[in-house]
C-alpha cells in the first residue's frame, strides 16, 4: 500500500494519461495531466503532450513544471531513480481512471495495485531488446519485411511486419507488441488492442507467455507468439492463425 497526504502548500502532480485511464507506462506515455492541489480543491492546470521516445524528455518536463509527485502504473527502474534523485516522489503500480487516482490521493489514501500475479513483472525493461531482436528475426525468416513503427505509432506497437497476401496480392500489415512495457500485461494487451486494432490487418503479441496471457490475447483477437519457439507451419500466411482482417479467406493449409 502506498499512501500520501496533501500538505498546506500547493502540490503539483503529474499523471500519464491514456484516454481517461492512467497510461500503462510512464516511459512511453504521450500525454500527462498536471494537477495542482491546495486544500481540498484539485485543479487541472494543463495537459502536456510529449511526442518523443526519449525518457529523459519526460523527466525534464516534470522538472520544468515543478512537479512534486508522479502517479503512474508502470515505470522503468532507471527513470524512477532519476525522478527520485530530482526530488520527485513516484507512486507507481496505480491502475484505473485518472480522476479516481487523483481523488484517492487527495483523500490521503492511494493504493497501488499489484494485480493478478499471473500478469506481474518485477522489471519492466528486462530483456526487451533481446525479445525485439528475436521477434524481428522470426518474422524475417518467414518472409516478412520488418521495420520500426512511425514516430506517431500507437502505444505499445514495437514493430511493423508486412507480407503480400497470396490470395489477393495486397499487403498484410501486422502490428507487433513485444510486451514488457508495463507491470500489468493484461492492461498492456487491452491498450494494444484499443490503439492498433483499426489500423492493422493483424495484431501480434510476442512474448514467452503463460496460458493465461494467451487466453487474454484470444479475448482481444490478438495472435500470441513465442519467438523462442519455432512456429513454422503449412499456413499460406506464415505465423498467423488468428484474425487477419479482410484476408481471412486466404488462411488455408497448403
Amino acid at each position: 500500500m502506498k499512501c500520501c497526504m496533501v500538505g498546506k502548500e500547493m502540490v503539483k502532480i503529474a499523471i500519464p494519461r491514456y484516454s481517461d485511464e492512467i497510461a500503462p507506462l510512464f516511459d512511453a506515455a504521450m500525454h500527462f495531466c498536471i494537477y495542482g492541489i491546495k486544500g481540498d480543491q484539485p485543479e487541472l492546470l494543463e495537459i502536456v503532450a510529449i511526442l518523443t521516445d526519449q525518457e529523459l524528455d519526460r523527466v525534464r518536463k516534470m522538472e520544468e513544471r515543478g512537479i512534486s509527485i508522479v502517479i503512474c502504473n508502470g515505470i522503468s527502474r532507471p527513470v524512477k531513480s532519476i525522478l527520485q534523485t530530482r526530488g520527485i516522489t513516484v507512486i507507481n503500480r496505480v491502475t484505473g481512471g485518472v480522476e479516481s487516482a487523483l481523488k484517492a490521493f487527495n483523500n490521503g489514501k492511494l493504493c497501488g495495485s499489484d494485480g493478478d500475479p499471473i500478469f506481474q513483472r518485477s522489471d519492466v525493461n528486462s530483456g526487451l531488446n533481446d525479445l525485439l531482436d528475436q521477434t524481428r528475426e522470426l518474422f524475417l525468416q518467414h518472409g516478412y519485411k520488418v521495420h520500426p513503427p512511425a514516430e506517431s505509432k500507437p502505444f505499445p506497437v514495437d514493430l511493423v511486419a508486412q507480407i503480400n497476401c497470396p490470395g489477393c496480392g495486397k499487403t498484410i500489415k501486422v502490428a507487433i507488441c513485444c510486451g514488457m512495457h508495463t507491470y500489468r500485461v493484461d492492461e498492456e494487451i487491452r491498450a494494444f488492442h484499443n490503439s492498433a486494432s483499426g489500423l492493422f490487418d493483424a495484431l501480434v503479441y510476442a512474448n514467452t507467455a503463460s496460458e493465461e496471457v494467451n487466453k487474454t490475447c484470444t479475448e482481444f483477437d490478438i495472435e500470441a507468439i513465442n519467438p523462442l519457439r519455432d512456429r513454422r507451419s503449412g499456413k499460406v500466411i506464415p505465423l498467423l492463425k488468428g484474425h487477419i482482417g479482410e484476408h481471412r479467406h486466404c488462411r488455408k493449409s497448403k
